[in-house]
């Protein structure tokens, strides 16, 4: 396994000033637009359950000094920001918490030529070891797309996280490193047919033991083919390796399907699907059958829903086997029923192995759902809420646990000024576990955040029109925004 020690932070340090210097010369064949957005915010916090414990909860009140500067540099061909976050917090009975953080952000995209793209995104994220009141993400990111020809394309991408985040089997806060590389290939062929293959090296590493610390490798491939308008099929293939360096133990995942499709519009189609996976590890050997039929419904960007009906069976070698019913969904829809409003709907579910902050538990059945509103009360005034649902089933006979998790989010942004904005907010977060090693929590949060800055921006140059709300935008509000 690869081992990075302190001069991760220094490499890091290093690439942000050498890609910043690069990316951020201007260009003397276009202009270079221009923006420097400085805002101060203090805000005053509350939760009721501050160690997130079944019992003897303790509350807190802490206040948050924050500025934050945003320096913007765009070309024809090249994007770059940069945001520099210094931020203290002062807790009122926890003072063996409080910090001087600072974050640093470089992210952005330059376009090579017609045909080739890279995108990089580098974060520095301070913290206090042992506080255990906030995670922490550094990242080092960069990745680049590339049409080799009107008919092949090729996608490279390498992410390095330094985590310090609540594991999701323990409910501790954990240090560890992460880290993905992968390599895509794509292939058209026909308007409609194609066929890839991709391979992904991953590893999660603790600073402290930890089981669920692992090494993991991924090759991949799926095929597209269409007989005529109305019919096709698609199948996938997988297979991952998966190393656990604390038990010893090794894991091979065999996985696949295949699915028949009859198109009957231009955005409608049905499908008959067939689902199997084969585990074997040093302790059990697992497989899975899953027989489904259901329809997609790909309206736009913001409009799909896909949802498939069939039966799980499980066969275990050490275990009873199980046969369930089982709702395959991916669902994103967006509501546009009033001009100052907006309602998006977002639901998924599956089987796989578990990720990286519970990479020992196993099979995993997941299910999630959720929805995100938002609301111009005013021309001074907007109104938010979102709310969240996970369910996960962790069925292996070493695990056997569900987890199920339960969020409410509300917040009220009111501009009383130009230059002023004022935010309140609540959250609710309800924990259920029959997991012996976590224990159940329910946590009520509160915030009010005021924030002064510029009216406008600081620009050379009027900006870019603010983009759509993307897919991944709008569920990393619903799902991991706490």
């Amino acid at each position: 396994m690869l081992n990075y020690q302190s001069d991760k932070s220094i490499g890091t340090v290093c690439l942000c000033f050498i890609t910043a210097v690069v990316l951020l010369s201007p260009s003397p064949a276009f202009s270079v637009v221009t923006e420097f957005s400085p805002v101060l915010s203090v805000s005053e916090n509350y939760t009721d359950n501050y160690d997130q414990t079944e019992k003897d909860k303790q509350e807190e009140w802490y206040t948050t000094y924050e500025a934050r500067f945003l320096m913007s540099m765009r070309e024809k061909t090249w994007r770059a920001y940069f945001i520099y976050k210094p931020q203290y917090k002062d807790y009122r009975e926890h003072d063996e918490d409080d910090t001087l953080e600072h974050n640093f952000s470089l992210y952005g995209d330059m376009d090579l030529s017609r045909h080739a793209n890279i995108d990089y995104r580098f974060v520095y994220d301070d913290y206090e070891e042992g506080n255990e009141s906030e995670s922490s993400e550094s990242i080092a990111h960069v990745g680049g797309t590339f049409e080799l020809d009107k008919y092949k394309s090729l996608a490279l991408s390498q992410t390095y996280s330094r985590l310090y985040n609540r594991i999701q089997r323990t409910g501790d806060f954990e240090e560890h490193d992460t880290n993905d590389t992968s390599v895509d290939y794509f292939h058209r062929f026909g308007r409609r047919n194609s066929w890839g293959t991709g391979f992904t090296y991953a590893f999660d590493e603790y600073d402290d033991p930890n089981a669920d610390e692992n090494e993991s490798y991924n090759p991949t491939g799926f095929l597209a083919y269409w007989f005529n308008v109305r019919y096709g099929f698609d199948t996938n293939v997988s297979y991952e390796k998966t190393d656990f360096d604390l038990t010893g133990n090794e894991e091979d995942v065999w996985s696949g399907n295949v699915r028949f499709i009859r198109k009957f519009t231009r955005h409608f189609q049905t499908y008959l699907k067939y689902a199997h996976s084969y585990s074997e590890d040093d302790m059990e050997k697992h497989t899975v059958y899953n027989p489904s039929v259901g329809f997609d419904w790909n309206v736009s960007e913001t409009s799909n829903i896909s949802v498939g009906v069939g039966v799980l069976f499980n066969e275990y070698e050490n275990q009873d086997d199980s046969e369930d019913a089982f709702v395959e969904l991916d669902v994103f829809k967006q509501f546009d029923f009033s001009p100052r409003g907006d309602f998006y709907v977002s639901a998924s579910s599956g089987y796989e192995e578990s990720g990286d902050d519970a990479a020992s538990l196993g099979f995993t059945v997941y299910y999630q759902a959720g929805a995100n509103f938002t609301y111009a009360l005013t021309r001074r005034s907007d109104l938010d809420i979102s709310t969240a649902y996970k369910r996960n089933e962790y069925d292996e006979v070493q695990s056997d646990r569900v987890d199920n998790t339960f969020d409410v989010n509300a917040g009220l942004n009111w501009r009383p000024l130009r230059w002023m904005t004022v935010r309140m907010s609540y959250s609710y977060t309800d924990f259920d576990t029959d997991g012996a090693g976590r224990e159940d929590y329910e946590e009520n949060k509160g915030m009010i955040k005021v924030s002064i800055s510029p009216w406008k921006p600081i620009r050379m140059k009027p900006a870019d029109p603010t983009p759509a709300q993307t897919r991944e935008a709008v569920e990393t509000k619903i799902f991991d925004d706490r």
